[in-house]
């Protein structure tokens, strides 16, 4: 396998009670040899190594008074490839979410108690998040050696749907 990327991100102080915040990760990740299967091998060499996706990014902001704060996110990840082969792949996605909340002024033993409101993946986009178990090749194929490769089928884990939580939490 060879692996070669580059990430960067950057996040700002607060300038007006709001902080911005960003990153991005690019990589090229290739198989070096052929899979062995069985007696035979698939020709990988050279191809996108599986569960890397090519590229994957987040933009987000942040306010914070002191009372009220919040922030929100907005997360992408390339496709990526499920089998070995390179002949099926998960799609690229998005989410964003979104958290709000307010802090009150100490009071008895409860020291800072807060409310806070988290609505996760806001656009309620249907989504497959991961690949759960991969798969050589999607469609049969003869092999280096000409043996029948049968196909495989990989799975994948289902991103969550729309959610919204409420939480009240305190130091004491």
């Amino acid at each position: 396998m060879t692996s070669r990327g580059a990430q960067a991100e950057i996040g700002l102080r607060q300038w007006h009670h709001l902080s911005p915040y960003i990153s991005a990760q690019y990589l090229h990740a290739t198989m070096d040899n052929n899979y062995k299967v069985g007696n035979d091998a698939l020709p990988t060499a050279g191809k996108i190594l599986v569960a890397s996706p090519k590229f994957t990014g987040a933009v987000g902001i942040q306010y914070d008074d002191g009372s009220m704060f919040g922030n929100f996110t907005f997360n992408y990840v390339s496709s990526q490839y499920s089998t070995f082969m390179d002949d099926q792949k998960l799609p690229a996605y998005t989410t964003s979410n979104l958290t709000l909340g307010y802090r009150f002024h100490s009071f008895s033993r409860f020291r800072y108690p807060q409310v806070q409101l988290n609505l996760l993946n806001i656009g309620d986009s249907a989504y497959r998040s991961g690949i759960n178990g991969y798969a050589t090749t999607a469609k049969a194929r003869q092999g280096i050696h000409g043996t029948t490769i049968a196909a495989g089928s990989p799975t994948y884990t289902v991103g969550s749907g729309f959610a919204a939580l409420v939480s009240l939490s305190s130091a004491f």
